[in-house]
């Protein structure tokens, strides 16, 4: 596993913990560190100065975040937040770039998350361009799933709320809650103490 790697190479990493709601970093500040995950779940969102945030993307266990950013000198493009507590351990981007430059074998494994990354933004953008609310919430609960390994009705539990549901849709609370229940009725997803299973 690359976490392993990274922590043997002798670069200097951070093991912080989140509580749920707590910001990692903002929009607009300067790019100093890479994030994994090693608990919990963290969403990267924009608000585009409105009240409204709109969820780009959301990433769990062993994922890092924005791997992008380490390539680029331009100040993180979207707030993140964790949406569990959470602990991640940061890595100093300075010394990962160089590392990546005296271990080649690196580059594919930072080529092959970049190439995630744009692959789950296109899956994404069909979320949000969908007219259908009821296909809006589909999509998106099929992206959740995809890589899960039981693909039987209900095998999966969304951890997701619903206000994190209208984030990633751009559906309104109200059209999340009247949707879910129409899904529920017609058997494509199952409530069970709140939670919702697909």
């Amino acid at each position: 596993m690359m976490i392993d790697e990274l922590l043997s190479s002798g670069i200097t990493a951070e093991k912080r913990n989140y509580s749920a709601g707590d910001i990692i970093f903002s929009s607009g500040e300067e790019t100093q560190y890479y994030y994994i995950i090693l608990q919990g779940a963290v969403k990267l969102i924009n608000v585009n100065g409105t009240p409204k945030e709109f969820i780009q993307e959301i990433r769990w266990e062993n994922q890092g975040i924005a791997e992008f950013t380490l390539f680029v000198d331009e100040p993180y493009p979207f707030t993140a937040i964790a949406i569990a507590d959470c602990m991640l351990i940061s890595f100093p981007k300075h010394d990962l770039i160089s590392l990546i430059k005296d271990r080649p074998e690196m580059n594919l494994y930072f080529l092959r998350k970049l190439s995630e990354s744009i692959h789950q933004e296109f899956l994404t953008k069909d979320i949000y361009l969908e007219n259908d609310n009821c296909d809006k919430v589909r999509l998106l609960l099929n992206y959740l799933k995809r890589k899960h390994t039981d693909s039987t009705p209900y095998s999966f539990s969304i951890s997701l709320t619903k206000l994190e549901i209208a984030g990633m849709t751009g559906l309104s609370m109200q059209k999340v809650s009247t949707t879910i229940k129409k899904m529920e009725k017609e058997k494509l997803l199952k409530i069970v103490d709140h939670k919702i299973f697909y």
